[in-house]
Parts: C-alpha cells; structure tokens; sequence
C-alpha cells in the first residue's frame, strides 16, 4: 500500500482567534505523511504573528489580499 501525502490547506483572511485551533487541528491529525499550508490573504490583525509562531512545522504563505479564491489556488499550487 502506497503512503501518499496529504495537502492540509488552511486559508485566512483576519481569523487569528481561531487561528491557532486550526492549525493545531491540522498538525494533531494521527496520519503522518502531510502537509500543512498556511495561506494568509493579507490580514490586518495579529494572524501573520501567529502563523511565524509555527516556524516550519507548516508552511505559510503571505500574500496581498486579493480574495478566498485566490488564496485557495495558491495553496493548491503549492502543494506537494
């Protein structure tokens, strides 16, 4: 049985309340073999602190805002 790599997309737009629970969701799943994509939409509160905080345990992401579409198709296209 192959072991294939999950994508693990989380996209933000100004939700760094509930950040954190959602990443450490994601980084608390019993399936090893992912990936975790932090795709921040240019938020203006405290989401980018949170999202460095992590360090490389997930891989961020920043970009201007330009949509949840758009921050959605980056994290697709950077997935492995």
């Amino acid at each position: 049985m192959k072991n294939y790599k999950v994508s693990i997309v989380i996209t933000n737009y100004n939700y760094g309340k509930y950040l954190s629970r959602s990443i450490d969701s994601a980084l608390s799943q019993t399936y090893r073999n992912t990936e975790i994509i932090v795709v921040d939409d240019g938020s203006s509160d405290n989401s980018t602190d949170i999202i460095k905080s992590y360090g490389d345990r997930i891989r961020a992401i920043l970009k201007h805002n330009e949509g949840h579409i758009s921050a959605t198709n980056i994290g697709f296209a950077k997935s492995t």
